[in-house]
């Protein structure tokens, strides 16, 4: 989805949640601008690291 989603050139930040952040090879990270990976199970304090990492990398840009 992300990949349509990017075609379309939609620009914006993306924290993706998965239980399968080893299958992510990190040059998929880069063509598809993922921000941050957040691997499931995870607490909401680590969704508001996430959150707080992929506003701080796009303002860093």
């Amino acid at each position: 989805m992300l990949e349509l989603i990017r075609e379309m050139g939609i620009e914006s930040r993306v924290i993706v949640a998965t239980g399968f952040a080893k299958d992510i090879d990190r040059n998929t990270i880069k063509t598809l601008g993922i921000s941050v990976i957040l691997k499931k199970p995870f607490y909401i304090s680590d969704l508001k690291e996430a959150i707080e990492k992929a506003l701080f990398r796009e303002n860093q840009t």
